[in-house]
């Protein structure tokens, strides 16, 4: 397991979330079912959970999309970036991949400039 590294995972399901440990500690976003038309109740149920994140951490994209979208705007949202860790059935591992939202941000502001 990766020092001090969290793994977010989003909805804990009947999966086996074992091979996810090897990049940090398991904290599961909710663990039992939630109603996907309430949306400001999940935003306040991940929230508190999420408040210790780290810009190295991961989101383990599992159950609802409503769930995952909510969980990846706080993360993107606190750390300027995303961190996925995507399960790959053939390997049976994760793995990882991330999106730079500053660097996102800069070449749209380039474009746009460009464009006017």
């Amino acid at each position: 397991m990766s020092d001090n590294k969290k793994v977010y995972i989003v909805a804990k399901g009947f999966h086996d979330f074992a091979a996810a440990e090897q990049h940090g500690k398991l904290i599961f976003l909710s663990d039992e079912p939630v109603n996907r038309s309430a949306v400001s109740n999940i935003l306040r149920q991940f929230i508190p959970k999420m408040a210790d994140s780290k810009e190295d951490d991961f989101i383990v994209i599992t159950g609802l999309s409503v769930m995952c979208s909510i969980a990846c705007v706080i993360f993107a949202m606190k750390h300027k970036r995303l961190n996925l860790l995507l399960f790959d059935a053939a390997s049976d591992k994760y793995i990882k991949r991330s999106v730079l939202l500053d660097s996102i941000l800069q070449v749209e502001k380039e474009v746009d400039r460009v464009l006017q």
